[in-house]
């Protein structure tokens, strides 16, 4: 039958400048208001920046036959089955993967308090100015928090065979990415 599929992309390098020079990953610390012109400016470029990445991606899977529309929403407001994050690693790590001794976790457990079992310590580069690894693992205890578990996130290696298993079925084997479940406790 039919498969539809929602793409989700980051800023790539798209959005990293302006969200750098006008220290946008910062926001409203150290007694920036949010109604600084620095902060609205670095915004409104960051966010033009990561639209036109939109328009591209988008313009791409036309071209090759992809019936696509670029839009922004929250994951809530089409209720998927499964949330899939692709990444240039095969999912989140006890400690940043480049650390000795780092290894994959195949599945963290998100408490209804938002806690997450086991605990990963992540890190930020210093040209990622978006919020990294953090913030996409914080965006996926999110989703599955505010789902009550009804919408798991799966976390692997783009360009991978667990990638293509993990958006077609939901499914990952131990080894090839990260699956972020629901507990009630």
């Amino acid at each position: 039958g039919e498969r539809r599929c929602i793409i989700v992309h980051g800023a790539g390098s798209f959005g990293h400048f302006q969200a750098r020079e006008y220290d946008v990953a910062l926001g409203t610390s150290g007694g920036r208001s949010a109604a600084s012109d620095t902060l609205r400016q670095g915004l409104c470029l960051t966010r033009l920046s990561v639209t036109k990445l939109n328009h591209l991606v988008t313009e791409q899977l036309i071209s090759v036959g992809v019936p696509a529309v670029g839009i922004s929403v929250l994951a809530k407001t089409f209720s998927p089955r499964r949330v899939v994050f692709l990444t240039d690693v095969n999912g989140i790590y006890s400690c940043p993967p480049d650390t000795p001794g780092a290894r994959l976790v195949d599945s963290i457990v998100i408490g209804p308090e938002r806690t997450m079992e086991p605990a990963v310590l992540t890190s930020a580069l210093s040209h990622d100015s978006t919020g990294g690894v953090s913030l996409k693992l914080q965006t996926a205890i999110n989703i599955v928090s505010s789902s009550h578990g009804s919408i798991p996130v799966l976390i692997c290696k783009l360009d991978s065979e667990a990638a293509v298993k993990a958006c077609l079925t939901g499914k990952l084997k131990e080894g090839e990415g990260t699956k972020l479940s629901f507990v009630d406790t």
